[in-house]
């Protein structure tokens, strides 16, 4: 059983834009009397590539960008940023993770220096973290939490393992789970790329099986590992357990400090849904008493395809914040691509393809000269409910006349609440 959503309190957003580039990639039909404009808060010649920013509480935004000879992270918030560092040439970084301490990291490949780097905003200081644990030689997704722990996925030359790294009382990385190749005990053949909290909690879909059983068929799990190594079984796919709703879990999902996970599931009727799993609830029990699964759990569905607004939900992983909101890319009714929200009782369009917002050269509209998709990456969200995502512009009244991408903030203010019809499918499964 799920709960519904049945009831829709609306937002109005402001829009403010952080950064422009001007991607000569999309530029098909410029007029050629016109001088291509320089950037907004990006130098000429750097583009935001297939970027995921991210946002914290305070309003500042960080991502990855790409120049002509060197990849850099940008950094800053209302309406002002800058590039605070630039990668060795030809060297590979990764998204960024920012934490509410003003503190950004992200992992640096093929480099004279590997490994996970930091920077400090304070002191404007950008360092090599570590490079632990001993053998790794990848560390993605890459995770700072308050505490400046930081949480990710180590690859070693033929396998992955989830670690932690902690800074206090002296720098020391803890390995929390590891595939069977590297640990004879293990029960995973594959670990998927983690998320991080602040109390120093690792979530993540695992697959089940010996070495080299990699397998779709294979069963999956989602679990939750703490720092001292010990793990919790919250949700399973039907390979594992037939009478799981869930016939397959995305690979990547979102996890906050109250153990909440957000996921997107496929289920038998081979619809795509996003959920949350709320620790410790009883109002949808998903197993029967009895069952080798948690029975005081409870999950929440957000959205599903086919009903409501949402027409397909797309493959960007779901982000959470610390009040149970839920942001993630979905088309909607009309086949237009949109970001959305909801937390199980709301759900709400945050900006959609098509939409005019303002710039810095005035106002263009969230489309592409060329008919791809218009948004970049997955959007992020603060605990105020604002909301950072990237998309490329066009002439509001030409698409075909591109004007690079642009990233904005959508900032929330609640107003009046608008009831939306029950959602049959869940009710089915209340009943």
């Amino acid at each position: 059983m799920f709960n519904s959503t049945d009831s829709s309190l609306s937002k109005e957003y402001t829009y403010q834009l952080q950064a422009r580039c001007d991607s000569g990639a999309l530029l098909p039909l410029r007029p050629s009397s016109a001088e291509s404009t320089q950037g907004y808060n990006l130098p000429n010649r750097y583009s935001f590539g297939n970027i995921s920013p991210s946002l914290n509480n305070n309003g500042n935004i960080a991502f990855k960008v790409l120049g002509p000879w060197h990849q850099a992270i940008w950094y800053g918030g209302d309406r002002t940023g800058r590039l605070v560092y630039i990668a060795p040439k030809s060297a590979l970084l990764s998204k960024v993770s920012l934490n509410n301490q003003e503190c950004l990291v992200w992992e640096q490949l093929r480099s004279p220096r590997n490994g996970i780097w930091h920077y400090d905003a304070a002191t404007n200081a950008s360092t090599q973290l570590t490079t632990s644990p001993l053998g790794s030689c990848g560390w993605a997704g890459a995770t700072l939490n308050d505490r400046g722990w930081v949480g990710f996925r180590a690859k070693f030359a033929d396998a992955y393992g989830l670690a932690c790294y902690h800074p206090t009382p002296s720098p020391a990385t803890s390995t929390l789970a590891l595939m069977g190749n590297l640990d004879a005990s293990s029960i995973y053949s594959f670990l998927f790329l983690p998320s991080f909290n602040n109390q120093g909690q690792i979530a993540a879909k695992v697959r089940l099986g010996q070495p080299g059983d990699i397998g779709d068929e294979r069963p999956d799990q989602i679990r939750i590992f703490g720092p001292d190594g010990d793990s919790k079984l919250i949700e399973v796919n039907q390979n594992y357990d037939p009478d799981s709703p869930y016939q397959s879990f995305d690979n990547s999902i979102g996890f906050n400090d109250k153990e909440q996970i957000a996921f997107i599931a496929t289920l038998s009727s081979g619809q795509r849904g996003v959920f949350r799993f709320d620790p410790g609830g009883t109002k949808a029990m998903l197993k029967p008493s009895g069952s080798a699964l948690p029975t005081a759990v409870c999950s929440w569905l957000i959205a599903l395809e086919g009903s409501g607004q949402i027409s397909r939900l797309e493959r960007f992983p779901p982000k959470l914040n610390n009040n149970g909101l839920i942001v993630f890319r979905a088309f909607d009714n009309n086949g237009l691509r949109a970001i959305w929200v909801g937390d199980g009782v709301t759900l709400h369009k945050v900006v959609c393809e098509g939409d005019i917002l303002p710039t810095d050269i005035g106002t263009l509209k969230l489309a592409r000269p060329d008919n791809g998709a218009v948004f970049i990456g997955a959007p992020d969200l603060n605990d105020q409910g604002d909301i950072v995502f990237a998309a490329s512009l066009s002439d509001p009244q030409d698409a075909r006349i591109g004007y690079g991408a642009g990233l904005f903030v959508a900032r929330a203010t609640l107003i009046e609440p608008v009831q939306l019809a029950r959602n049959a499918f869940v009710d089915s499964q209340q009943n």
